[in-house]
């Protein structure tokens, strides 16, 4: 017995198989395009994995500001606001206070958005 020799591939055929490579890849692009939306966009999925960054960045902030007795009327906390954030809130005394604050968090390297609602007191 012996085997038949193949046909050689036709051009037809091959363009079947570089639309079906096509199509494949753009499949690809569009599932890899979802995932990272779904995660990394303004989901609720990408809201809970800031707002998990930003629970575990929660010491760090809170840390460096123990030290400091002109934050000792700021706490830190986290908020689902801006899609997942740290949330800086409490009174200084002055307004050079308050951008040493900015400054002192801003130097944490927060993985996520630091949210502000400290005031300046008048009345310290």
């Amino acid at each position: 017995m012996t085997s038949r020799p193949r046909a050689p591939a036709t051009p037809a055929g091959r363009g079947r198989t570089a639309r079906k490579l096509a199509l494949q890849g753009a499949i690809l692009l569009v599932a890899a395009g979802a995932f990272a939306w779904l995660f990394f966009g303004d989901t609720s999925f990408g809201q809970a994995r800031r707002v998990s960054l930003a629970r575990r960045h929660q010491p760090v902030v809170t840390g460096a500001l123990a030290p400091r007795p002109e934050f000792s009327r700021v706490t830190v906390g986290v908020t689902t606001g801006n899609g997942g954030a740290l949330l800086i809130l409490g009174s200084v005394n002055t307004a050079g206070d308050l951008e040493a604050l900015h400054r002192l968090v801003d130097g944490t390297d927060p993985p996520v958005k630091a949210v502000y609602a400290v005031s300046v007191d008048t009345n310290p």
